[in-house]
């Protein structure tokens, strides 16, 4: 029964391995190391003491008594019924979940008026749960606990001793107003708890009856009522004589809540307080028959917490610190199971987070927590996490670091001031005040932040360095970071003429998070045609953002190198596409995005807030694709009907969706003239679209617009018909006319296709998909995939030589690169000895040309020379290429 006092780390690992056990003898001692406990957990207690370990270990603090404590204070202000006109209110609900919801009981309420009383009186702090004490005594007031069963009853005992428990706690910490409530749980236990035989066939109030001669002779002296004591010691007399005639009662009658730690109690603080030397020499002998931690069963969590009550109370009479060591084991496997970290505790290992229960809960602040307070020394202050920064990758050079950090103290001292030390690689002291016993965060203040001197691993220490701590094993933080260095980018954008494009610059880093925007920047700048940053050595993709109106390209594969530049050369071209987003949060405009990129379109996406919208705004874009997703009004404002009116009389193509449209634009001529269509319905009541057989664009398709693979968001799709020669394309399934797209084709040659439902709503669980549907429309409507007919979306290009012919070449050479004379560009020709032949100038269009001259345009002999990309005032060589001149 002797378990190393205090011992921090094999308390959190056994523990969490005692989750799931089947059995467990008492009093064996545990004296194996961690790391043998998680390795063989099969044989680590012995071959009768299987062990389940539970993967991952709880992250739950178990030493920090104090604001566990706190904690379960207010997860039972949850447990409470708090409608005033409810019949219970007041009370305490069993746990979560509907089903323990529903049951609302006597001894929960006694149970939670206990620990608030016990919060009020610890941290003299009366205030702060009275109103729940006032209202929960209202409950038990309507339902008092010598009510709760027939007299002579399990039940109705077991809340009296409950009742009194809260009421002697409450006179303490408030009045004694509630008096009469104790004298009646008093009276009932005195009356009513029946005769226990050592071998009767009832093994529950055995325990009962334990728990009843307890409370009632601790009732009795605070009462200093002799009545009450001296039927609490008959009481306990004859549980201690069933305790006698079969010990193993002490682990092995497990039944309901209750142990044979609940009839140990009752002995030990009823014939334990009246003679003290003859009990404790008892109960030192019979302990050796008592559970630590029980095994398997419903609400074993509570057999474990009474069997803790029984070791502290055990501690109290014979002063053996070995039992102490056995409740807070105990205790802190109840703790572990409070991986939700809510102060809920379950009432069976193994339960869900979500089945906390409030009873149990209750008992585990008693008599767990509470009773192990006295041990806590005034000091004890633990390291927690680091909270910043990161550890799972790599951080730039001139990144300022500030070391974030949690710490707490598990002592009773509840304002320490704590010197922090940091040593290793680097040195800084400061001074922290702690207050309260919740964990709280600190760091180095952001005016010191710690920057490296250069690249390298650095490894690093934050001591907790308080001369009166407790326990130094746990002051001390320890990690390695690793610092890269640094390379520039430098990326100049502009259209294919040369004008300039301003643009954002967005960096995604594929060593650290592929998918999230990398925001470690050092420096950056935009300007008018030139994006300057700074960023971490390693792998990367770039998505430039350009201005209205050119798409959005990706650069991918970029590798920076420390102390490097990486340069590029955009020139934009604008797209086809004008992707129009109305919906009332831009949510799901990656339903179009994705769609459309997949199929290789190139677009521009305007958003709402782009303010872009003026007359004028779609010239050059051969298709709109404008979309409202859940907006019910404003659909198509006055001055986008205009746009799109224009955009159509002038032979462009449109492809418009959404539920609501025809809705709210039913009298509007511009539904009729514009869309081709008439308002039918504003639901049509069908999820399954059937296309039209022989249409051009829907002939054998089906949409299904429910279903989580879409936007599941078309609550309402509107009913439509043809009108002023607009076509039919698809159907409502088993709706007869009624139509959900229609499509038209104008003299001048503009072609739409108007989907009375959202395109984004398209699930392809059934039918086609959102893919192939776009596909399939934007095709009729001759949406080009190309730019022009060479290039097929912006063009990003790495600074160099694109080309150079004829090679071999013999009157004169082209010479192509990707960059301009205004940037400050040229080209130099060098001989095979590294003399330099001659300057050429370059085009504005990135193109020179050598006719096989020097500088003095005397022509040179044959053989092989390199072309040199360079820029002024830059010694660095861009790019080279050998040529050979032949005549």
């Amino acid at each position: 029964m002797i378990f190393q006092f205090r011992s921090q780390l094999i308390i959190l690992i056994a523990l969490t391995l005692l989750l799931g056990m089947n059995s467990l003898f008492a009093t064996t001692p545990l004296v194996l190391p961690a790391d043998s406990l998680w390795s063989n957990p099969q044989d680590a207690l012995g071959p009768n003491r299987p062990i389940r370990p539970i993967v991952p270990i709880p992250d739950r603090d178990l030493d920090n008594y104090i604001g566990q404590f706190e904690q379960i204070n207010h997860f039972l202000t949850t447990m409470q019924e708090a409608d005033p006109e409810n019949n219970d209110f007041g009370g305490i609900h069993e746990g979560e979940g509907d089903q323990l919801w529903r049951i609302v009981e006597t001894d929960n309420t006694q149970e939670a008026i206990r620990v608030w009383c016990e919060y009020g009186l610890y941290f003299e702090d009366t205030e702060t749960y009275r109103d729940n004490i006032d209202a929960a005594w209202v409950y038990t007031d309507n339902f008092p606990a010598w009510e709760e069963s027939e007299p002579g009853l399990m039940y109705g005992l077991h809340n009296s001793g409950w009742g009194l428990i809260a009421e002697m706690r409450y006179r303490q910490a408030y009045d004694d107003s509630r008096r009469d409530y104790g004298i009646n749980c008093a009276d009932h236990l005195v009356e009513h708890t029946p005769e226990i035989t050592v071998n009767m066939e009832d093994r529950l109030m055995p325990l009962v009856a334990g728990w009843a001669a307890g409370t009632l002779y601790l009732y009795g002296l605070f009462e200093e009522n002799q009545e009450y004591t001296e039927a609490a010691l008959e009481i306990g007399s004859q549980v201690k004589a069933w305790i006698d005639e079969d010990p193993d009662r002490l682990n092995r009658n497990e039944i309901w809540a209750l142990c044979g730690g609940t009839a140990m109690w009752g002995v030990l603080n009823s014939l334990g307080k009246a003679d003290s030397t003859e009990t404790a020499d008892w109960a030192i002998e019979r302990l050796e028959s008592m559970d630590v931690i029980a095994g398997n069963g419903q609400w074993n969590s509570s057999w474990n917490i009474w069997y803790a009550h029984a070791w502290v109370a055990a501690h109290d009479l014979t002063g053996e610190n070995e039992y102490i060591g056995n409740a807070e084991v105990t205790v802190d496997s109840l703790l572990a199971l409070d991986t939700d970290n809510d102060g809920g505790i379950p009432a069976t290992i193994g339960d869900a987070d979500n089945r906390d229960q409030a009873w149990v809960s209750a008992y585990t602040a008693w008599m767990g927590l509470t009773n192990l307070f006295e041990i806590l020394p005034d000091v004890d202050i633990a390291m927690g996490e680091l909270l910043a920064p990161a550890l799972d990758r790599s951080w730039p050079v001139e990144k300022n670091f500030t070391f974030d950090f949690t710490l707490e103290n598990r002592g009773s001292n509840n304002n320490v001031d704590c010197p922090i030390l940091y040593t290793g690689d680097i040195e800084y002291n400061m001074d922290i005040e702690i207050e309260g016993w919740q964990s709280q965060s600190f760091g180095i203040e952001r005016v010191n932040a710690w920057q490296a001197e250069e690249p390298g691993e650095y490894q690093i220490n934050i001591i907790a360095n308080h001369e009166q701590d407790a326990d130094r094993s746990n002051d001390t933080l320890s990690f390695d970071l690793s610092i890269l260095p640094t390379g520039s980018i430098r990326i100049i954008t502009r259209s294919i003429d040369g004008d300039p494009v301003a643009s954002q610059l967005y960096l995604y880093n594929i060593d650290i998070d592929p998918e999230r925007k990398y925001s470690d920047f050092i420096t950056i700048t935009v300007g008018d045609t030139l994006i300057m940053a700074t960023a971490m050595a390693g792998n990367y993709r770039f998505l430039v953002v350009p201005e209205f109106p050119y798409a959005r390209q990706w650069i991918n594969d970029v590798v920076i190198e420390g102390n490097d530049v990486f340069e590029y050369d955009m020139r934009f071209i604008q797209p086809n596409v004008l992707l129009v987003n109305q919906d009332t949060d831009s949510s799901r405009s990656h339903y179009y995005i994705d769609v459309l990129e997949s199929e290789g379109y190139s677009y521009h996406h305007l958003n709402p807030a782009d303010n872009m919208v003026q007359a004028g705004f779609s010239d050059g874009f051969s298709t709109i694709l404008y979309y409202t997703g859940d907006r019910d009004s404003v659909t198509i404002s006055e001055l986008y009907r205009d746009e799109i009116t224009v955009h159509q009389q002038n032979g462009g193509s449109l492809f418009i969706t959404g539920q609501y449209i025809a809705d709210e634009l039913m009298d509007d001529e511009f539904l009729s003239s514009v869309l081709h269509s008439q308002h039918l319905n504003d639901d049509a009541e069908m999820q399954m679209i059937d296309g039209i057989a022989g249409d051009a664009v829907f002939d054998g398709y089906s949409m299904l617009i429910l279903g989580n693979q879409g936007a599941n968001n078309q609550d309402d799709p509107s009913g439509i018909r043809p009108a002023n020669g607009g076509i039919s394309a698809a159907q409502y399934r088993n709706r007869g006319d009624t139509s959900a797209v229609v499509r038209w084709e104008d003299e001048n040659g503009a072609r739409g296709v108007f989907f009375a439902f959202g395109f984004e709503g398209i699930s392809g669980q059934v039918g086609n998909t959102r893919s192939e549907v776009m596909h399939s429309v934007l095709d009729w409507l001759g949406t080009p995939l190309s730019i022009g007919e060479s290039i097929t979306s912006p063009l990003p290009y790495r600074i160099g030589i694109k080309s150079v012919y004829p090679n071999p070449f013999n009157n004169s050479v082209t010479i192509l690169s990707n960059v301009f004379r205004s940037d400050g560009h040229y080209y130099t020709i060098f001989d095979m000895t590294g003399r330099l032949v001659i300057e050429l100038p370059m085009s504005n269009s990135g193109i020179s040309y050598w006719n096989g001259a020097d500088f003095r345009q005397v022509s040179v002999p044959n053989g092989n020379y390199f072309i040199v990309l360079q820029r002024q005032g830059d010694s660095k060589i861009y790019d080279s290429v050998k040529v050979s001149l032949i005549k």
